[in-house]
Formats: C-alpha cells, sequence, structure tokens
C-alpha cells in the first residue's frame, strides 16, 4: 500500500539528527541553506516517525545507500519526500514511488516561465497559475519516480494523465501534492 503523510514544518521543533544514521546525517549536513537544511531534518524526522508506525524500527537500524545519482534508498521499502515552505511529504510503499509538493502562491512573470517550460499550456489559460504548480510537481513527481535528476530543458514539462495530483488545504494554504506510483495512495496528516 501507498502512504503519503503531510505535516507542517515546525521551526522551533528540536530534532536531534543523532536519530538518523551517519550516512543520513552526512547527506543533510551538506546543505549550505540553513532553511533547506532544517526543512529536510524536519521531512527525514517525519519519516523516522512513519517507518516506526509502519515497520516498528528506527531509521538507525535501516541500511541506507545512494544511488549513482545521489537518490537515498533502504532495503526494506521505497520512499520518497519533498517539501514547500513550511510544509513536507513523505511517502512509502513497497513499490517505487515518487512525489513533489509545491506551495500555491503568486510568481512574478508567470507567463514568461510557462512559455520557456512548458509545451501545451495556453498563456490565456484563467487558471495559468494553478496549471503550472500541477504541471511542474508532476514532472518532479515523474523524475524522482525515475531516479533522475531534475532539469527543465525548455518545453518540456506539460500535464500529465499517469501523474496523480491532490490539492491539499492546509492552515489556509493551498498545496499541490504530485505522485507517481503503482496504486492509489492514502492521504494523511502525521500528528507530531
Amino acid at each position: 500500500m501507498l502512504h503519503i503523510y503531510y505535516a507542517k514544518i515546525r521551526e522551533n521543533y528540536h530534532i536531534d539528527i543523532e536519530i538518523f544514521p551517519d550516512i543520513i546525517k552526512d547527506y543533510l549536513l551538506r546543505k549550505k541553506n540553513q532553511k533547506a537544511l532544517y526543512s529536510s531534518i524536519f521531512s527525514w524526522y517525519c519519516l523516522d516517525l512513519i517507518v516506526k508506525k509502519h515497520y516498528h524500527k528506527n531509521l538507525k537500524d535501516l541500511d541506507f545507500y545512494f544511488t549513482k545519482l545521489g537518490k537515498p534508498m533502504v532495503r526494506l521499502f521505497y520512499f520518497n519526500i519533498s517539501h514547500s515552505a513550511d510544509f513536507c511529504v513523505v511517502a512509502i510503499s513497497n513499490k517505487k514511488i515518487g512525489i513533489d509538493v509545491e506551495k500555491v502562491r503568486e510568481i512574478d512573470n508567470i507567463e514568461n516561465i510557462v512559455n520557456k517550460l512548458f509545451w501545451c499550456l495556453p498563456l490565456n489559460n484563467k487558471n495559468l497559475l494553478m496549471n503550472f504548480f500541477i504541471g511542474f510537481t508532476q514532472y518532479e513527481a515523474l523524475i524522482k519516480y525515475n531516479g533522475k535528476t531534475i532539469g527543465y530543458p525548455k518545453k518540456q514539462l506539460m500535464i500529465r494523465k499517469d501523474v496523480e495530483t491532490n490539492l491539499i488545504n492546509y492552515n489556509n494554504n493551498l498545496y499541490v501534492l504530485s505522485y507517481k506510483g503503482c496504486e492509489k495512495a492514502k492521504i494523511s496528516e502525521i500528528i507530531i
């Protein structure tokens, strides 16, 4: 079963990184941006809670490794993590998974960005901003599903039928969650 959990990233929540295996601590501490570092640590903490719930193990008990392209993996299950602004999502499954989340927000020059990145969104679309976030998250979820690195060649992004998309309204903010997996997901909030 595919489970996707979401949570608000709590800025003042103390997380001891010693709960993570050394290989994951090293991976996290390579992040230069402090906000991105904390968001990643919080997201991995959520993964630890989820693993305890589903597998009755701690992350330190698991054998993590990295693919050639630098994607963290574990042998017991598949997982994927994404965060945007003050929000994170974590997915676990017994099958391959890719997820992405983005907070819907205004973007300056959205028409120019869409014109450069998307090959099938008309610029006169009244839902241009929402379609941008849907296409963007779907593309990143698909890339993560395939274990590839993210890049944005001109006119590559599009709205896809093979990637699921959900809107999450949380604390008066709207988030677009897209995922690629082999089955429908059970999506729920993780209580921290």
